[in-house]
């Protein structure tokens, strides 16, 4: 599986050790290129593999340029499930 790891469990436990165990986490998708960004509609944590695997399933897409001019202007960002 080489070339598919993005960072190390390590880095990723240092992150997470920033927040309160019991706050919820958020995930974001992006695509650059298209300017586009995706709130998951659910996640999955993947069991019984050599390496933690996290499993996204995408919801719809929303313009990128928009959301951070949103976040600039001091609105939140809401980066939750997208549940229709």
């Amino acid at each position: 599986m080489e070339g598919v790891f993005l960072m190390t469990c390590k880095e990723l436990i240092e992150y997470l050790s920033g927040f309160d165990p019991e706050e919820g986490v958020a995930a974001l998708i992006l695509d650059l290129e298209s300017r586009q960004a995706y709130k998951p509609k659910a996640y999955q944590l993947m069991s019984g593999a050599e390496f933690p695997v996290l499993l996204f399933e995408l919801g719809e897409a929303s313009p990128l340029d928009e959301m951070v001019e949103q976040v600039e202007e001091g609105g939140e960002l809401d980066a939750g499930t997208d549940e229709a």
